[in-house]
């Protein structure tokens, strides 16, 4: 599934892996919505210092927007015509760089922050950054199947590092384009070198994972404003900041049990959402994802953020109850982030999302399907 030029000169082309076809199936369930489910956004808020001159920021984030695609194109992958494999275009000169460019930066004069932007994105072929003079913020959109919560970050941290330089950048139509190519993220399958082919072995791991999401089906929830009926708004959230004291007192805390931050504020999701749900459904069980990252489990380069832009991250459910004490549920969740990621695990990758991809594909199919976001 690696890249391949076309029949077209500077026109590049892969399969869409299992992995990928798994978390754009997700996405996709609400097009019909004019919605994507999953897309991610990411946030950064600039405070300029020194010599830079707040009225030269949007120019200079556009500037270095285009230097990212050079160093990560995935940015600028698309999804082909036939759904089934990625297409990315060499700009054939500097007009084709500017026009990418234009459909994928702007500047947001009138909104007050992110919180203001997010909500109104659309399905978009295209990554997508905008710059909100107002809060000084940097905000980055795409579908998942591009990347993941860690890669936008270090995406972030690449568009930081090009926009703050000591000296201006080049022109970006001046780079040695059609050489960027060799950047172009493999999918997971690939980087692991996950087995090609299937086994018995692996399909029974992976339809172990899948019947994980057996675990979904009665759970507790948090109420919602309307009903069953109700489409899905634009995506808001909220964010509780403790301070440096807190968290290190935290932080001691979870040391002091020989227990992962990770796991304890998990435990601490479960019992917030018991504590919101409402009181005829406290005695269900609850269901939610372990997430793991795959780039620390992958052979460099991929696992540095130099293919920041590639989607490299997995999970699985698990389950709690609700008769649990908090410090039942700590444990559950410790144990299971303690299993961390195996070679075994990763050989079954392939087979586990295939299996993830044809269960949404059936559910699609079935009775009463309707896209949620």
């Amino acid at each position: 599934m690696r890249w391949q030029e076309t029949d077209q000169k500077g026109v590049f082309s892969r399969p869409i892996s299992e992995n990928e076809t798994y978390i754009k199936l997700v996405g996709d369930a609400g097009l019909t919505l004019n919605r994507e489910h999953w897309a991610i956004n990411s946030a950064a808020t600039i405070v300029p210092t020194g010599s830079f001159v707040p009225a030269d920021l949007a120019a200079r984030f556009r500037n270095a927007w285009a230097h990212l695609r050079f160093q990560h194109p995935s940015l600028a992958v698309e999804v082909a015509p036939d759904d089934t494999s990625f297409i990315y275009t060499v700009p054939a000169d500097g007009a084709a760089l500017d026009a990418w460019v234009s459909r994928t930066f702007s500047v947001a004069t009138d909104a007050a922050s992110s919180a203001d932007m997010i909500p109104t994105f659309q399905p978009t072929p295209y990554a997508k950054l905008v710059y909100i003079p107002r809060s000084g913020e940097l905000l980055g959109h795409t579908a998942h199947w591009r990347t993941d919560g860690i890669g936008v970050l270090l995406l972030l941290d690449a568009l930081l590092a090009l926009a703050s330089g000591p000296s201006p950048l080049i022109d970006p139509a001046s780079l040695a384009w059609g050489t960027e190519v060799v950047s172009l993220a493999p999918a997971v399958e690939d980087a692991a070198a996950i087995p090609k082919e299937s086994t018995p072995e692996l399909k029974e791991r992976g339809a172990a994972l899948v019947g994980t999401f057996a675990h979904t089906v009665g759970a507790v929830g948090i109420p919602y404003l309307g009903d069953a009926a109700t489409l899905p708004a634009g995506t808001r959230s909220a964010a509780l900041t403790f301070s440096r004291a807190a968290t290190e007192k935290i932080v001691a805390a979870c040391k002091a049990r020989s227990v992962s931050v990770t796991a304890a504020v998990h435990a601490s999701v479960a019992g917030a959402n018991y504590a919101l749900a409402d009181p005829g459904a406290r005695d269900k069980h609850y269901t939610s994802t372990i997430r793991f990252a795959l780039r620390p489990y992958l052979p460099e380069p991929y696992s540095t953020p130099a293919f920041a832009a590639g989607l490299y991250t997995t999970g699985w459910m698990k389950r709690v109850e609700s008769r649990a004490s908090w410090a039942e549920r700590l444990h559950n969740y410790q144990d299971e982030y303690r299993k961390s990621i195996t070679r075994n695990f990763l050989d079954s990758h392939r087979e586990y999302a295939a299996q993830l991809a044809e269960l949404i594909r059936n559910l699609a199919a079935g009775p009463g399907w309707r896209a949620a976001e």
